[in-house]
């Protein structure tokens, strides 16, 4: 819901900028069907770890990598889009906390027991099974940029805890979507 909102906000203000919707549609992006590649590996991983078919754990230090290797790649081929320089910055924030910590990003359960924890992920951390996930402990490298931020009702739903670096991809999401609707020719 974060990013939603950041979309919106980026669309309505830069029409008020005198921008126009219309020219997202210019925005020209390279080698963006890696992604596809990104969501296929985490989507596949985390189906295999939740079904029990395979310990999710064990490779995410290898599965996160090159998901994150060919995210990278994406960001590095845009770099010319200043928003997408930005979440490049968060994003690698989220990659550095990750890969310290095997390939899982530290969230605390201090804050997943607040909000109520709907979905079971705080037992899925336990137990090793949630495939992207660790609960934060006294091994967790850089707990700072771990998911310990809680945002608020109307900004959480699906991403009720981010982390540092997920706020800095919120506004470079932010940037890159004002900055193209307010451009009288858009980046290209």
């Amino acid at each position: 819901m974060l990013y939603l909102v950041v979309i919106v906000l980026g669309v309505v203000l830069g029409v008020l900028a005198k921008g126009r919707v219309s020219n997202i549609l210019n925005l020209k992006f390279e080698k963006l069907w890696l992604l596809l590649i990104v969501v296929c590996i985490q989507t596949a991983i985390r189906l295999l770890a939740l079904r029990g078919l395979i310990d999710a754990g064990r490779y995410s230090f290898v599965t996160q990598g090159a998901a994150f290797t060919l995210l990278m790649v994406v960001l590095w081929y845009n770099r010319r889009l200043f928003g997408v320089v930005v979440i490049g910055v968060g994003t690698l924030s989220n990659i550095l906390v990750m890969m310290l910590n095997g390939g899982l990003m530290p969230v605390s359960s201090e804050l997943l027991k607040k909000i109520g924890d709907l979905s079971g992920s705080l037992e899925l951390m336990k137990n090793g099974s949630d495939g992207k996930h660790i609960l934060i402990n006294e091994a967790t490298k850089l707990p700072l940029l771990s998911d310990i931020i809680e945002m608020p009702p109307f900004l959480g739903w699906l991403m009720p805890i981010v982390s540092i670096g997920d706020l800095i991809v919120a506004v470079g999401i932010f940037l890159l979507v004002f900055l193209a609707v307010r451009s009288s020719s858009s980046q290209s």
